[in-house]
Parts: structure tokens; C-alpha cells; sequence
């Protein structure tokens, strides 16, 4: 399978949402039962298309989706899932980030909740703490991004040019380069991040996105 990281060009105001964990996700580990394990790490999530290689797969099979937790010491989970749509408010928006996900204990070692942990002291508790793989490293230094502008083989047209998209990791009050080392007291900064597009997908947009992915 060929697999490629999905890399969707995030507003300032969107980006904004990811220092301020919600309370409502919070609160999904706030009491995790005795029987329940946490893992922290990042949350990986890949698009791609059927065995092949673009073209030469089956158009009527679906592309995949896969969703994986890379924990602090390297090890990779791969995680069902359909689990893991239904254990996070929204999966989606937690890609490339740190997670702390719970798992059953029993065989089936079921996901039931994954919330974001970029401060995990006001997600889980010093006990619960004690019982994950790893704790949270401070995010400080250089922090580079790569955008990668994809669109459907069936839509010609772009939503903007590729340098609109470079511009936002500019250092100019508004964009992503000015507002990560202020928010962050010059713990953060974003030099080295880019934008590269627009690539054309294989496949039109009804392979993709499909009702129940």
C-alpha cells in the first residue's frame, strides 16, 4: 500500500484552538476506571491508495485510512479505526498531535477515548500520569511543518495558489511564523516549515470521502 501523510493548510484561527485544551475532552479521562491503560504519544494518521501505486490498483476498491499512535519510545500501535472515530470528538483535527489514548485492558484492548495532551497535567492526573508510557516533553525550539496541497483528480481548480499557503508561515503579525513565538514566549518558532503544491491525487474525490470514513 502506498501511503501518504494527508496535510490539510490549518487557519491562525484554528491553530489558535490547539493551546487550549477543551474541557469536554478533558473530562472524557478525567476518572479512568482501574481496568483502563493510557498510552501518550503522537497520533498519526495516513491516506492511500489500494496496492499499486496510483493508476494501477482497482478503482473500485477503497482507499485506506489508517490511524496509529508513534508513543515516546519509538513503538508504533496501529489502532482500529473505526475505535478511534468514535473515541475523539474529532479525530481529524488531532493529527500530528500529542494524545493520550485509553485502552481497555481486556484482550480486545478496545480504544475508548483519545484527547489531546499538550498539557497533560490539566487532562489527566498525577496518579493516571504514573500509569502511562511516557510523560509530555515540552514543545519548545524550532517546530517546522511541511504543508502538502492535494487536490482530487476530478476538480481542476484550485482554492488558492501555492503561495498563499507558504505566506502563512511568514513572521508578519497574523500569520503562523508571529504567532507561535508571541503565544509561546519565544519558546516556539516555525522557521524551516513550507508549503509545496498542488499535487494531483490518483483518484476523484468520491473514492476518498465516503460516507462511513
Amino acid at each position: 500500500m502506498t501511503c501518504f501523510d494527508l496535510c490539510l493548510a490549518t487557519s491562525t484561527q484554528a491553530l489558535r484552538k490547539l493551546i487550549f485544551p477543551a474541557v469536554a475532552l478533558g473530562l472524557a479521562l478525567a476518572a479512568v476506571p482501574a481496568h483502563a491503560e493510557i498510552l501518550q504519544g503522537t497520533l498519526l494518521l495516513q491516506w492511500g491508495d489500494p496496492q499499486g501505486g496510483p493508476g494501477q490498483g482497482n478503482r473500485h476498491e477503497r482507499s485506506k485510512f489508517n490511524a496509529i499512535l508513534v508513543a515516546d519510545n519509538g513503538k508504533r500501535y496501529p489502532l482500529d479505526t473505526t475505535q478511534a472515530l468514535h473515541a475523539a470528538d474529532n479525530l481529524y483535527a488531532l493529527a500530528n498531535r500529542r494524545v493520550a489514548i485509553e485502552f481497555s485492558t481486556d484482550t480486545q484492548r478496545t480504544v475508548q477515548a483519545i484527547v489531546s495532551a499538550a498539557n497533560p497535567e490539566s487532562v489527566l492526573s498525577v496518579e493516571q500520569l504514573k500509569r502511562a508510557d511516557a510523560l509530555a516533553a515540552a514543545v519548545s525550539g524550532t517546530t517546522r511543518w511541511i504543508t502538502v496541497a492535494c487536490k482530487f483528480a476530478d476538480i481542476a481548480t484550485v482554492q488558492k495558489p501555492i503561495a498563499f499557503f507558504q505566506g502563512q508561515y511568514g513572521t508578519v503579525s497574523g500569520q503562523l511564523g508571529h504567532y507561535w513565538p508571541e503565544v509561546s514566549y519565544g519558546k516556539i518558532n516555525l522557521t524551516g516549515s513550507d508549503a509545496y503544491g498542488w499535487f494531483t491525487l490518483p483518484q476523484p474525490r468520491s473514492f476518498y470521502v465516503t460516507k462511513d470514513s
